[in-house]
């Protein structure tokens, strides 16, 4: 499970993945449904787009891991996936983990 130490520490690598992913791949579709829906939509295109975001997953897997980007980088991929899809099942698991990330990609989604 990730404390709020951790949550808050991830908050800039979130910002920076919404900020790097193009837009042209949240289409109005995304943008529907509740906040969790949303969330677990985001994570599909970031997973289909891994390449670009490469620095913020492992910062976000450092995190959870007590351990450097670096180091994320050295481990295998399984153990580097594996933890960054426990980071959003805790996060959808907690209820009000999922609502605030999942309002604030709705948010970050939201045309101008």
């Amino acid at each position: 499970m990730i404390n709020t130490d951790k949550a808050i520490d991830m908050i800039p690598y979130i910002v920076d993945i919404y900020d790097k992913l193009d837009k042209d791949y949240l289409d109005k579709s995304i943008r529907t449904g509740s906040a969790e829906e949303v969330g677990k939509k985001s994570i599909k295109i970031l997973l289909k787009n891994i390449d670009k975001f490469k620095p913020e997953i492992f910062g976000l897997v450092a995190i959870a891991q007590d351990t450097t980007p670096e180091e994320v980088a050295k481990q295998s991929i399984i153990k580097t996936i594996n933890t960054f899809k426990d980071i959003f099942e805790s996060t959808f698991k907690d209820k009000e983990m999922s609502d605030f990330f999942g309002s604030f990609v709705q948010q970050a989604t939201q045309e101008p």
